[in-house]
């Protein structure tokens, strides 16, 4: 758990496996995946980087110029 590598995303893996297999049936419903599986990868790495650069209080700074107050569910420890 020490790596800052992060594992494959399975909803990605899903989506090319389902693409591939639309290969040889269609090759229109292969362009239409194209644009999918481009907005799947940007949020995956956007979800990473976030939750990379999370100092542990909620704000995430992603761009040198842009921080963001995000409540991440994690507790403060205070009861309910």
């Amino acid at each position: 758990m020490g790596s800052d590598r992060s594992r494959p995303d399975p909803l990605l893996a899903a989506i090319v496996a389902t693409t591939m297999v639309f290969f040889p049936v269609n090759a229109v419903a292969v362009w239409l995946m194209v644009p999918y599986i481009a907005w799947v990868s940007f949020a995956a790495i956007l979800n990473r980087e976030i939750w990379r650069a999370d100092p542990g209080q909620g704000t995430v700074k992603l761009l040198s110029c842009i921080n963001i107050d995000i409540p991440l569910g994690r507790s403060s420890g205070k009861g309910a």
